[in-house]
C-alpha cells in the first residue's frame, strides 16, 4: 500500500499589525454594542453638519446639502486627542462620504 506524503500548511499564520492590535483592544464587545445602538439611533448622517475637534473646540463643517444613510460611528474628539471613548455626546452617527473627508482634512 503506498504511503500518504504528510500535508503542510503553506500558509503564514496571520499577523496584526500594530494598528488592527491596537483597535482589536479598543473597539471589542462593549464599543461594538454601543456603535449598533447608536446607528439604530441615528441612522441619518446630516452631511451639512458634521461635527469636528479643532483647535480645542468643536466646530461644525459643511461637507455636502444632502443626507445619507450613516453607516459608521466616530468620536468628534478623537481618543487619541482626550476624547471619551463611550461616551455618546462625543459620538456622530456618518455616512462613508462625511467620514472619509473629516478623517483626512480634521484627525
Amino acid at each position: 500500500m503506498p504511503q500518504k506524503t504528510p500535508s503542510f500548511n503553506t500558509k503564514p499564520p496571520k499577523v496584526k499589525t500594530f494598528k488592527q492590535a491596537q483597535d482589536a483592544s479598543r473597539y471589542g464587545h462593549q464599543w461594538k454594542k454601543l456603535r449598533d445602538s447608536f446607528i439604530k439611533h441615528h441612522p441619518i448622517c446630516d452631511c451639512s453638519r458634521v461635527k469636528v475637534y479643532h483647535q480645542q473646540r468643536i466646530k461644525t463643517i459643511s461637507v455636502a446639502q444632502d443626507k445619507r444613510q450613516a453607516v459608521l460611528v466616530d468620536h468628534i474628539q478623537p481618543i487619541s486627542r482626550g476624547g471619551a471613548n463611550y461616551d455618546v455626546e462625543n459620538l456622530q452617527s456618518l455616512c462613508y462620504r462625511c467620514h472619509s473627508v473629516k478623517t483626512k482634512k480634521w484627525d
